[in-house]
């Protein structure tokens, strides 16, 4: 049986020590991309793992969208203290906002495609800005991060030159706390809604079937959870909970799903008859599996990652990310889709 495939949401682009630890269970990892990205021959970095969906592609706009992001840069002071709010209004369009509308109309032009209503370009195309903004706005705080925590190091080298090691390590960490972006840090709650009401835009639009989301933000999954709540009148239903190993590169990723491999296969089997609707016979294999792979876990030295698998039943999941970015669904045939979501949460 095929190994499960996830889409991680809400980000557009790849995090790799993240996505490294996830594929430790699953056999890949897909994300949304406003643009698509050239290959590049970067040897064993793990392309071959995680791949960039382009919903929506810009045709004939790619290269105007990418002279705006090129002058949003440029002019960063203007842009992000305004426009990131703006863009992502609790409605993705608010005609008020008249400077919205004027970078919205830079962009795509007053040409409009005959078949598709203006108001739905309009919100396609700020929810992409949103996303990209966002992207940009990530990289440099983890660029911020990544000074910090060489800074603190230095600091700390310095520090034990001067007065020799000390006896105890949590004296040093007093002086000089660690700096630096956790690994499941992911957005504030604030952010959150905005990114989430702009990448679910994208998710209505996808023509492709998606049966497993994952993330890394838990305010972003308990925002969908309340979305589902709100549709189905019921709380999503936790299936399994179970640890992965921290993998910080291809190679420990590599080498865990090696020992791993026969708790992986007896996870995907459970969850893959859960999807085909096989609830009984995928929550047995489920239990004993998740025996066996805790087992396996357990005699791995390292950190662990705990991840919650929760099952929606009943309801296509573009009905839920409608709900919550406010686009319209077309009926897409798949009413009664039974979907899963993995919750990465943070580490203690």
């Amino acid at each position: 049986m095929n190994m499960l495939n996830g889409l991680y949401f809400p980000g557009t682009g790849p995090n790799k020590e993240l996505f490294c630890s996830l594929l430790c269970l699953l056999a890949k990892i897909d994300f949304y991309q406003i643009v698509a990205e050239e290959a590049t021959d970067g040897g064993n970095d793990g392309a071959s793992y995680w791949e960039g969906q382009v919903v929506m592609p810009l045709g004939e706009d790619h290269d105007r969208f990418l002279a705006m992001i090129r002058d949003i840069k440029a002019h960063a002071a203007d842009f992000y203290g305004g426009y990131l709010s703006a863009l992502s209004a609790d409605s993705l369009i608010d005609r008020d906002e008249s400077s919205v509308w004027q970078l919205v109309a830079s962009l795509h032009g007053e040409n409009k495609e005959a078949d598709q209503d203006p108001a739905l370009t309009e919100k396609l195309w700020q929810a992409r800005l949103v996303l990209k903004l966002a992207e940009i706005l990530a990289a440099e705080q983890a660029d911020i991060n990544k000074g910090l925590t060489d800074l603190n190091r230095a600091e700390q080298a310095v520090f034990y030159a001067m007065k020799g090691e000390l006896d105890d390590r949590d004296d040093c960490d007093e002086v000089f706390p660690a700096s630096g972006q956790e690994m499941a840090g992911g957005q504030e709650g604030g952010k959150i809604k905005h990114l989430l009401k702009a990448w679910g835009a994208l998710f209505v639009m996808d023509s492709r079937k998606h049966s497993l989301l994952v993330t890394d933000s838990e305010d972003g999954a308990a925002i969908l959870f309340d979305a589902w709540e709100e549709l189905s009148g019921k709380r999503p239903q936790l299936l399994v909970g179970l640890d992965l190993p921290v993998a910080e590169s291809v190679e420990a990723m590599e080498a865990a799903r090696d020992e791993l491999a026969a708790a992986r296969t007896a996870v995907s089997n459970g969850l893959q008859d859960i999807l085909a609707g096989d609830g009984v016979g995928g929550a047995a294999k489920l239990e004993t599996a998740l025996e066996l792979w805790q087992g396996q876990i357990g005699a791995k030295e390292g950190r662990k990652w705990p991840i919650d698998i929760y099952l929606l039943p009943g309801h296509s999941l573009r009905e839920v990310w409608g709900r919550i970015s406010g686009m319209v669904v077309a009926d897409d045939g798949d009413v009664n889709q039974t979907s899963l979501i993995a919750v990465l949460r943070t580490v203690p």
